[in-house]
């Protein structure tokens, strides 16, 4: 019984100890991009909730202006203007940094350059409802470039329930 213990004692504390391990990483990785990346994010998210397709356009790195359809852009921010006009939006959250090469990090590839990739969210108001912003921002020798981003909201899903 008392080897159980002890065993389940060592799982518990090695467990406790990865878990606060990748919480103070994560932690580490925020303070490291937050000082660039919310400011720049606290511009951005009024720009893009303008649903004016030609400023968003200039706010989207070349990269990925390159490989984005124009309609396919124009039906997108369509979609995006059901929002109504930006009430408010919350601090952007650190969510994740990734250099991995996955199908859709492949895009962000500068010839055989990867870039850092960071994983933001926000949550706003809009007038006709609330949304989930999501951006991906490549790090470029100290500088940020929109790559790519989402708006999830029951009122984009209303509009296309048939």
């Amino acid at each position: 019984m008392k080897k159980l213990l002890l065993f389940l004692g060592i799982i518990a504390t090695a467990a406790a100890l990865c878990f606060f391990g990748i919480k103070y990483y994560k932690t580490y990785q925020a303070e490291k991009y937050d000082v660039i990346a919310i400011p720049y994010m606290e511009t951005l998210i009024p720009k893009i909730s303008t649903w004016q397709g030609e400023v968003i356009w200039e706010n989207l790195a070349f990269r990925a202006r390159k490989q984005l359809d124009p309609e396919r852009f124009s039906a997108i921010i369509a979609e995006f203007s059901k929002l109504g006009e930006l009430k408010s939006f919350s601090t952007p959250k650190f969510e994740v940094v990734s250099r991995g090469m996955t199908e859709k990090e492949d895009m962000y590839r500068d010839e055989d350059d990867l870039k850092t990739i960071l994983t933001y969210t926000s949550d706003a108001v809009y007038e006709h409802g609330d949304a989930k912003i999501t951006f991906m921002l490549a790090v470029k020798e100290e500088q940020l470039e929109l790559y790519y981003f989402t708006i999830m909201s029951n009122v984009l899903l209303q509009g296309s329930g048939g």
